[in-house]
C-alpha cells in the first residue's frame, strides 16, 4: 500500500461518514409526517427497521472514524489495515443508508428537488476509488494470513499465497480465543463475548485453492465485523462510563449491532458454490 493511498483511505472513510446524516433526519421527519392507512408510516415495523438499521450503520461508521483518527493523531506507524477496513465499511454503509433513505421517501427521494439523488450518485464512487472494495477485502484477509504463516506450517508465501504444493488445501479461520470481556462497561459484557463469533464461524475449514477468493472474502468480512463490534463496544463503553445523556441509547445501538453481526456470521456462506457452478469450475 502506497503512502498516498494510506492517507486517502481515512479521508474516503470520513467523507462517506459525513454524507450519511443527510439521509437520517429527512427520513425520520418524513416517517413522522407521511400518513398512510390512517397513521404515520413511522408506526409501521418495516419503516422502523429501516430507520434502526440506518442509525446502527451511522453509529458504527462514526466509531470507526474516531478510532482511526485517534490512531493517526497518536502517530502510530502503521494503520493501513484499519484504514482499509474503515474505507470498506464506511463506503458500503453510506450506500446502504442512501438507498434505504430514498426508499422511505418514496418518489420524493428520487426527485432532484430533494437533493438526495445527487448525494447517492456522489456516494457511488467511494466503493471504487482508492482501491476497490473487492481488492481491499483481499488485502484485509491476506494480511491476516500473512501474519499467521507460522500457524499454517510455513505453507504461505508473501501475502499468504501458496508457494509449493498447489494441491494441498489451506486451513483458514484459526481462532485466537481472545475476547473483550473485562475491558468494556459491565452492561456490555454480553456483547463483548460475541466478538469472537465472526472469526470462529470460519474456523476449521479446508480451503481448496480453486475457490480461494470466495473464502478470502468471508475471512475479510469476519475481520471487518469483528473490528466493527470492537469499535462500537469501545464507543458505547466510554459513554456509559462517563454517564452521558445518550448512554442508554448508545448501549442499545451497540447491543443491536453485535447481535445482528452474530446472526449474519452464523449463516452458512454458499455463494461460492453457486458461483463455481455458474462458471463451470
Amino acid at each position: 500500500t502506497s503512502l498516498p493511498a494510506m492517507g486517502a483511505r481515512p479521508k474516503c472513510s470520513r467523507c462517506s461518514q459525513r454524507l450519511v446524516p443527510y439521509f437520517g433526519s429527512a427520513q425520520v421527519d418524513h416517517a413522522a409526517d407521511r400518513q398512510q392507512f390512517g397513521k404515520a408510516i413511522g408506526c409501521f415495523g418495516a419503516v422502523q427497521e429501516k430507520l434502526a438499521h440506518m442509525a446502527m450503520l451511522l453509529y458504527v461508521t462514526e466509531a470507526m472514524a474516531y478510532v482511526l483518527s485517534a490512531n493517526m493523531d497518536m502517530k502510530l506507524p502503521d494503520y493501513k489495515l484499519e484504514a482499509a477496513i474503515s474505507k470498506i465499511f464506511a463506503s458500503e454503509a453510506a450506500w446502504t443508508v442512501a438507498d434505504e433513505g430514498i426508499q422511505i421517501l418514496g418518489g420524493m427521494g428520487y426527485m432532484k428537488e430533494s437533493g438526495l439523488e445527487k448525494v447517492m450518485r456522489d456516494l457511488r464512487i467511494f466503493r471504487i476509488f482508492e482501491g476497490t472494495n473487492e481488492i481491499l477485502r483481499l488485502f484485509v484477509a491476506l494480511s491476516g494470513m500473512e501474519a499467521s504463516q507460522a500457524i499454517f506450517g510455513g505453507q504461505g508465501g508473501p501475502c499468504g499465497q501458496p508457494t509449493q504444493d498447489k494441491q494441498r488445501p489451506l486451513r483458514i479461520g484459526v481462532p485466537t480465543g481472545q475476547t473483550l470481556q473485562g475491558l468494556v462497561h459491565p452492561e456490555l459484557e454480553d456483547c463483548a463475548a460475541l466478538v469472537r463469533d465472526p472469526a470462529e464461524a470460519q474456523q476449521g475449514g479446508q480451503l481448496p485453492l480453486g475457490i480461494l477468493q470466495f473464502h478470502l472474502r468471508r475471512v475479510a468480512d469476519a475481520a471487518i465485523d469483528t473490528y466493527a463490534m470492537a469499535v462500537a463496544l469501545s464507543r458505547a463503553s466510554r459513554t456509559l462510563f462517563l454517564g452521558q445523556p445518550t448512554a442508554q441509547h448508545e448501549k442499545l445501538l451497540c447491543q443491536a449491532w453485535c447481535q445482528q453481526v452474530r446472526q449474519i456470521s452464523a449463516a452458512p456462506g454458499l455463494c461460492w458454490l453457486l458461483g463455481s457452478c455458474l462458471v463451470g469450475s
